[in-house]
């Protein structure tokens, strides 16, 4: 579509060619010698009066073209165009003046018109244009405007008072604002640029791909010095990165999306909506179905595989790691803290390895209870396991070894093999060589043991098979029944030396018959 010109330009333009055709007719015609009071003109009029096509002069006629001389029409030397009584426009020179000009109304006092110097200066509404066109007024185009220039310095466009508020040409020489956009073919790097407004502290743009922001030298594609504040709703799943506020929650997300579809992965602030504060981080998939990865809560507690991290780090997943080092709580000294780590002391030889702090006091300790994280305060729950820097041990349940399932507080399935072995000696028969101890004798053993197969107070054979043997315990019975042995056979060792007196008196006694 072409642009549409302005009326006012069409009617001057309209005047102007309708009177260009008239001159160039009378250049081409020969005209008849004319004699005003002695004075002969040949091949052209001279008028120095009114001159009125049709009709007699009168401005209250209609559709009148007159030469108006200027003691009858103001400092205008012109030809009007009248319509119901009054000089619609006029077309001439102005008084005292080279100035062509085409004004309405009846003055030529107004600043309104289309006015042409010598120079070839054209100016609208302005009767000293100090340019080619120079015009006081808006401007409205429905069309584009091309600007361009054969000349060294190259065409341009100035808005504003000398320019001071854009100044663009093609020669990019100095391009100044006093408080708008600064263009520049270099800056002290050689760059050009595009500054808004000429305060260091603006965004600006640089030809090689670079984006400033209150920074003329940006050192990476977007660099911002300050302060940024960003609004608006967005859609964290859109195909396209962004950055903003989520519809209706009052959380601010950055998207992040590099293969198109939906969005690939987004940072969410204010988590938990309100003023909870935290932020998580999401991947999401073509769907749109997002997959919260990490956590950090309003307490400063992270959270990776769950959305509601209860201690400083909450971890619902397997952790790689080859040591975890352990620090004080409350600031103490952290200059020896303690560590787990995984140790490869060989090829093929690995173990998990917790260093504690050489202190003597020191100590791995298993707790049993049902509070979580700092709640517990000083743990008084269960203790169920210890391990010293002293290498002491403490278990407070059944331990099994070559066994999952140990019946008593050590099992072994298997030998056991050690340079020494000490039982509980609480509750030693030493009471059987009390006077007040009443013991079997050998023939109610005998009669015992006839009948039970086992001697008394010593489990059978089948119970010691079903149930074990106590080592304590049965220590404990086999001293008992070494004691009552022994007893025995101190009564024996008596009963045979009285036989072995009584007998050596018989011997003395048949001797001294013989």
């Amino acid at each position: 579509m072409k642009p549409e010109l302005n009326p006012k330009l069409r009617l001057i333009f309209t005047v102007l060619a309708v009177f260009g055709g008239f001159l160039q007719a009378m250049a081409q015609e020969t005209l008849q010698s004319v004699t005003d009071r002695g004075n002969t003109t040949t091949n052209g009029i001279r008028i120095n009066s009114s001159l009125d096509v049709g009709d007699a002069y009168d401005p209250s006629r209609y559709g009148f073209l007159q030469v108006v001389r200027p003691a009858q029409q103001g400092n205008l030397f012109h030809i009007s165009l009248i319509r119901n009584g009054s000089m619609v426009y006029g077309l001439g020179m102005l008084n005292n003046s080279s100035t062509f000009g085409l004004q309405p109304g009846d003055s030529n006092a107004t600043t309104e018109g289309f006015f042409m110097l010598p120079s070839g200066n054209i100016g609208i509404a302005n009767q000293n244009p100090a340019f080619k066109l120079d015009v006081a007024g808006d401007i409205r185009s429905f069309g584009s405007l091309y600007v361009s220039s054969n000349n060294a310095t190259g065409g341009g466009i100035k808005l504003g008072d000398d320019g001071d508020m854009v100044d663009l040409n093609d020669g990019w020489a100095t391009h100044r604002f006093s408080n708008g956009i600064r263009i520049n073919n270099a800056n002290s790097g050689g760059i050009p640029v595009i500054q808004l407004s000429n305060s260091i502290n603006t965004p600006s743009f640089f030809s090689s791909s670079r984006l400033g922001i209150g920074t003329q030298e940006p050192a990476a594609a977007l660099e911002v010095s300050g302060a940024a504040v960003f609004g608006g709703n967005i859609d964290p799943n859109s195909a396209i990165g962004n950055l903003g506020y989520l519809n209706g929650t009052g959380k601010m997300s950055i998207g992040f999306n590099r293969s198109g579809g939906r969005g690939e992965a987004s940072f969410v602030s204010n988590q938990g909506g309100g003023n909870s504060g935290g932020f998580a981080f999401y991947n999401h998939n073509n769907q749109g179905v997002e997959n919260e990865l990490l956590t950090i809560n309003g307490n400063g507690n992270i959270g990776i595989g769950t959305s509601s991290p209860s201690t400083a780090l909450d971890v619902r997943g397997i952790i790689s790691t080859p040591e975890i080092a352990f620090r004080n709580a409350d600031g103490g000294d952290d200059s020896d803290p303690y560590r787990l780590r995984k140790v490869q002391g060989g090829p093929n030889t690995n173990w998990l390895e917790l260093q504690l702090n050489d202190d003597e006091t020191e100590s791995f300790r298993i707790y049993g209870n049902s509070c979580v994280g700092y709640s517990c305060g000083n743990y008084s729950g269960n203790l169920y396991h210890s391990f010293d820097t002293m290498g002491n041990v403490y278990h407070k349940g059944n331990v099994g070894i070559g066994t999952t399932a140990p019946t008593e507080k050590l099992t072994v399935n298997g030998k056991i093999k050690a340079n020494e072995i000490r039982v509980d000696g609480q509750g030693a028969p030493d009471y059987v060589f009390e006077d007040s101890y009443h013991k079997l004798s050998l023939g109610e053993i005998e009669q015992y043991i006839k009948l039970n197969k086992h001697l008394p107070e010593v489990p059978s054979a089948k119970e010691f098979e079903r149930d074990g043997m106590a080592l304590g315990e049965t220590n404990k019975l086999l001293l008992k029944k070494i004691e009552e042995l022994t007893l025995h056979l101190i009564e024996k060792e008596k009963e045979l030396k009285s036989q072995a007196e009584r007998l050596t008196e018989i011997e003395k006694l048949l001797k001294i018959n013989k």
